[in-house]
């Protein structure tokens, strides 16, 4: 069974691109500190703000994906490694190159919605910049199926469940054999 189910699961991929988000400079090393603390409370909104309409609706409408952009945040997550300034998201595509081109697109609209939500009146600049430090890349393995992982699995569990069997069937069996 697990053989026939990973031979006919939909094989998806998976890329990722990575933010590093910062604050305008300062001298003082109490703005300093400030500036980092405030940015790292503002990547904790970022990162859900990568999964709205906001940023995927352009997204879509630049790599022509034929779905809304609800269904393509269930495909998308965003994830803060604790204590840093950085931003991984992680795409699932049905092909090395859509997810690739999905998660360049996310690459190049995220620091734009950014600049635009951050904006300060007066059409100053942001305070806050967001740089993409690992660009997209094509995944040629894909995340899922496993296929040694599920065998494996089911190898154990097929021994597991014959051994209960077995035992359950000796511990039933109320003939005299002798």
């Amino acid at each position: 069974i697990a053989t026939l189910l990973t031979a006919f699961t939909t094989r998806t991929y998976q890329s990722s691109v990575q933010f590093f988000v910062s604050t305008a400079g300062s001298e003082d090393s109490g703005a300093l500190l400030q500036g980092s603390t405030f940015t790292q409370q503002r990547v904790k909104s970022y990162s859900q703000l990568i999964s709205t309409p906001k940023v995927l609706g352009p997204v879509i409408d630049n790599t022509g994906v034929d779905e809304t952009s609800a269904s393509l945040a269930r495909r998308v997550t965003a994830s803060v490694p604790a204590d840093t300034v950085l931003i991984d998201v992680r795409v699932t595509g049905y092909s090395p190159s859509e997810a690739a081109a999905i998660a360049q697109a996310i690459g190049e609209e995220f620091p734009k919605t950014v600049d635009e939500l951050e904006q300060v009146e007066g059409n100053k600049a942001s305070p806050v910049k967001v740089t993409v430090v690992k660009p997209a890349t094509e995944s040629q393995m894909p995340v899922s199926p496993r296929p040694v992982r599920n065998l494996a699995l089911a190898a154990v569990l097929g021994l597991l469940a014959g051994l209960g069997l077995a035992v359950l069937r000796d511990m039933l069996d109320t003939t005299i054999k002798s």
